[in-house]
């Protein structure tokens, strides 16, 4: 029932949608779970307003994460806590951060559930949205394009920034000449290649004329990758 718009909306500041978030907050301040159906049923009660035109209030209160069922809280409300506070700025400053160094930073002395269920209140709200790359959950601004918080994610490992700015010019370096100069193990550095180019940050060819294989930046991401990097370097 309540999952699309109708086409004659009205807009979100028009007294009706007052009228309807009122109610919402009665039903908070009440301590009680936000139930789309009971909402709909106490609105149609009170006020003055269509079955069509109540839908698409509702509807679009659903769509703005104003309200969302099954939570004791509106929108507005999300932040006044402080630790929901705190983990969605740190979030914002540091896009494609992980959740152990979420927690580790914001919530180091409380318990894993309380932080987890912080975390769930910011995602259904949408001011967070949660990726899974390999065996890491990560976050980013729910504006975030999740491109770009993948590269913010991995360039955030200091062994990916140094391969990165090892061919940041753009030429092609052979792979043993990489880790040849990278204080790390040959097989640490060929998996962190090889996870590079699964996420599109380099290519890795074997050209026919040459032995062994040879690593590229991508030249389209190429300045795009280097700003994170700087952006992560100066925090």
């Amino acid at each position: 029932m309540f999952n699309k718009a109708t086409s004659n909306s009205k807009d979100i500041n028009h007294p009706s949608f007052h009228q309807v978030l009122e109610i919402a907050e009665e039903l908070v301040d009440n301590n009680q779970v936000i139930q789309i159906d009971l909402l709909y049923k106490l609105a149609k009660r009170r006020l003055k307003i269509e079955s069509k035109g109540l839908y698409s209030i509702i509807n679009k209160l659903i769509q703005r994460k104003i309200i969302v069922e099954g939570t004791k809280l509106l929108r507005h409300e999300v932040l006044n806590n402080s630790y929901r506070e705190e983990i969605f700025q740190y979030v914002k400053n540091y896009p494609g951060v992980h959740f152990s160094i979420i927690k580790e930073k914001v919530m180091a002395d409380g318990s894993t559930g309380q932080f987890v269920w912080h975390i769930e209140v910011l995602l259904k709200f949408e001011f967070i949205k949660k990726l899974e790359i390999k065996n890491y959950s990560l976050f980013l601004p729910y504006e975030m394009d999740e491109e770009l918080g993948t590269y913010y994610f991995l360039l955030r490992d200091r062994l990916n920034r140094r391969i990165v700015k090892h061919i940041k010019n753009g030429e092609a370096y052979k792979q043993s000449d990489i880790y040849n100069s990278l204080d790390d193990s040959k097989g640490t550095v060929i998996y962190h290649i090889q996870t590079l180019e699964e996420y599109g940050i380099v290519d890795v060819f074997d050209p026919e004329e040459t032995r062994g294989k040879e690593v590229i930046v991508n030249s389209e991401k190429r300045e795009l990758l280097l700003k994170i990097i700087s952006n992560i370097e100066a925090q």
